[in-house]
């Protein structure tokens, strides 16, 4: 069933799921068939890499794009770099909508309410824009919400890095903001966050969530559920009053996870192959796989291309649970995702 019949719920047919993928080198569309375990990609663009956060934004989708390479060279350089853009996935391309000179090191975003938050690596915060004048409102400084146990130097290479925050997700009046924090074992904040008209008011740390693998990239609270990626070892954590750890690949020993996406039935999870050397994170295989929610089973694992590592997916044919709270209602998702087919040569990868 083609993306362009899908809108707001699960697929007609049941059968289909459809999300955008950023990668070190691409914006990708994919179709993903449940039944057949086939993966139609599309390019969408490719002149501003690296590629990093998705969320939806009112009846369109934002995008992270720095147009730097793995070791911070300019991609196109008549292009902005480190900058918030608009993804039109009908005609396949890129508008710029914000740039400001806080932006660096851009991670994963998220649209709440009137507000883009934008993680920010390499110092440890989050700035909140104003989405209707895209005004910043607010630097959100992480490093003294740590707790004084888990306090460290920052890597040699990287002064201004202690952490590496990568990754943001909300529910209700809490933040769960997720640190790589490079050798020293990944953690999460979970954040009382109080929104006022202004932007955002107190931040108090309600408690810190340690002993998420290593290296982790993307947070998900959902069903009661801490869902994480373990990225150095290739593992999904989900965390409740127990805790379980999906390995995504039986080649786990060099796979490197990263983008999650929730609906109601599945987990999709991307990955690709983790190197000591940057430039062969660049160019490597694109993998997503899905995983059943109530079976925990994969569905489908396959590749999408040699597009270099993944960084994030979002899910345009159903709800994206990770992308909370997303639209304010389903006429508007409607208006906004129902795709028409792409003019361009698909290509399949199976299994």
């Amino acid at each position: 069933m083609p993306c362009s019949d899908l809108t707001f719920g699960r697929p007609t047919s049941g059968t289909a799921l459809c999300a955008v993928v950023t990668t070190f080198q691409a914006i990708l569309w994919l179709e993903i068939d449940l039944e057949r375990r086939t993966i139609r990609s599309d390019v969408l663009e490719q002149s501003r890499g690296i590629y990093f956060g998705l969320t939806h934004c009112d009846h369109r989708i934002l995008v992270a794009a720095r147009n730097l390479d793995i070791e911070g060279r300019v991609q196109s350089p008549d292009l902005e770099t480190n900058a918030i853009c608009s993804l039109d996935v009908n005609r396949a391309s890129v508008v710029p909508v914000l740039t400001h000179e806080c932006l660096r090191d851009l991670h994963q975003i998220r649209a709440i309410e009137r507000w883009l938050c934008v993680v920010l690596g390499e110092r440890s915060q989050i700035a909140v824009f104003d989405r209707s004048s895209w005004r910043l409102v607010r630097l959100i400084d992480l490093t003294p919400l740590v707790p004084a146990h888990l306090r460290h130097e920052a890597p040699e290479k990287r002064p201004s890095d202690h952490y590496h925050f990568n990754s943001l997700t909300f529910r209700g009046n809490r933040a769960f903001v997720l640190a790589h924090n490079w050798d020293y074992g990944s953690f999460a904040l979970e954040l009382d966050l109080e929104w006022r008209s202004q932007g955002p008011g107190r931040v108090r740390l309600i408690t810190v969530h340690q002993a998420l693998g290593r290296e982790a990239h993307d947070v998900v609270h959902d069903r009661d559920t801490l869902h994480v990626l373990d990225s150095a070892h290739g593992v999904l954590i989900l965390r409740n009053r127990s805790e379980r750890r999906l390995t995504l690949s039986r080649m786990a020993a060099t796979t490197f996870a990263r983008g999650m996406a929730l609906s109601r039935d599945y987990i999709l999870v991307c990955y690709g192959v983790w190197s000591a050397e940057k430039s062969g994170r660049a160019r490597t295989e694109s993998r997503v796989c899905v995983i059943d929610r109530t079976t925990e089973e994969t569905v489908v694992d396959a590749a999408f291309g040699d597009w270099g590592n993944p960084c994030d997916i979002l899910l345009l044919s159903t709800r994206d649970v990770s992308d909370q709270p997303g639209f304010s209602s389903r006429r508007a998702l409607r208006r906004a995702f129902t795709l028409r087919p792409l003019e361009r040569v698909e290509i399949i990868h199976r299994n």
